[in-house]
C-alpha cells in the first residue's frame, strides 16, 4: 500500500459562529483563520502504527 499525507491544522474557525449559533440577521465580523500545511509524507510498506506516530508528529509540530 502506497499513502501521501499532507497535515492541516487550521486555527480560528470556533470564533466565527461562537457556539455554532448567530442570532437571527447578525452577520460575524471578519475573524482571523489561518492554516498550516505539514510537508508531504509518503509512506510505503510501514506498519500503520508506525504511520500514526509520524503523522501525529507531523501535526504536533504544526
Amino acid at each position: 500500500m502506497e499513502v501521501s499525507v499532507v497535515s492541516v491544522r487550521i486555527k480560528g474557525l470556533f470564533n466565527i459562529l461562537k457556539n455554532g449559533i448567530l442570532a437571527r440577521g447578525h452577520m460575524p465580523g471578519w475573524p482571523l483563520v489561518t492554516g498550516s500545511f505539514s510537508k508531504l509524507v509518503r509512506f510505503k510498506d510501514k506498519d500503520y502504527r508506525e504511520i500514526a506516530g509520524i503523522i501525529e508528529k507531523a501535526v504536533r509540530y504544526l
